[in-house]
């Protein structure tokens, strides 16, 4: 990453060199964001005909690896908590996420469910889609207000509703966008035991 901004920065001001300040590390997030290429799609979501009775389509869906540097330098953190795991994510990509899951389960004999799952690069299906074939969870955490590109992606909410579980999942947002108007749906969360909830105050798990 060190390499690559100052290349960037060395193509916006001739002969700059990169400095480690809070200045500079401000305007070292701003340059790797501009400089890269989205795989995102923008478009809004009011623009497409979804229909909830249409989920178990949306899990056969092909994608794109999220490519970005920035996103793939992401930290991740696991908490263990007394008998309760968290797992924030920030904007990882998937195949490096469960690389790094794998050497933590083996060094602490874990299994791959968690009580809550902050969904990586707001539910984007080219950070998710491989991440939720091995790792489950309890509740889940989108945080995007939507609007821009299409986060959550319909087919990431689809492989976490139809996976079959004895236990009641959680989707929960923090904005009423229209994928969460779309998922709150009383005949699909009985059919597939979910639930979806407008998260505001206070998680109590």
């Amino acid at each position: 990453m060190k390499s690559l901004f100052q290349i960037e920065v060395f193509k916006a001001v001739w002969g700059a060199k990169a400095v480690a300040t809070p200045n500079g590390e401000a305007v070292f997030e701003q340059v790797m964001l501009d400089s890269e290429v989205s795989y995102d799609l923008i478009e809004d979501i009011a623009e497409n005909k979804y229909d909830i009775v249409d989920i178990e389509k949306w899990i056969s869906t092909s994608f794109v690896k999220d490519s970005s540097k920035t996103n793939a330098s992401s930290i991740v953190i696991c908490i263990s908590f007394y008998d309760k795991k968290l797992l924030f994510t920030g904007d990882s990509c998937a195949e490096d996420l469960l690389k790094a899951l794998g050497n933590w389960q083996k060094q602490n004999d874990e299994n791959y469910h968690f009580d809550v799952i902050k969904l990586p690069h707001h539910g984007s299906i080219n950070n998710c889609f491989k991440m939720l074939d091995k790792i489950d969870g309890t509740y889940y955490l989108v945080s995007t207000d939507g609007k821009k590109f299409e986060h959550s992606s319909k087919e990431t909410i689809a492989k976490i509703v139809v996976r079959s579980t004895e236990n009641k999942r959680y989707i929960l947002f923090n904005y009423k966008n229209r994928m969460y108007e779309l998922c709150n749906d009383q005949l699909a969360e009985e059919k597939y035991n979910y639930e979806v909830r407008y998260q505001t105050g206070t998680l109590e798990i």
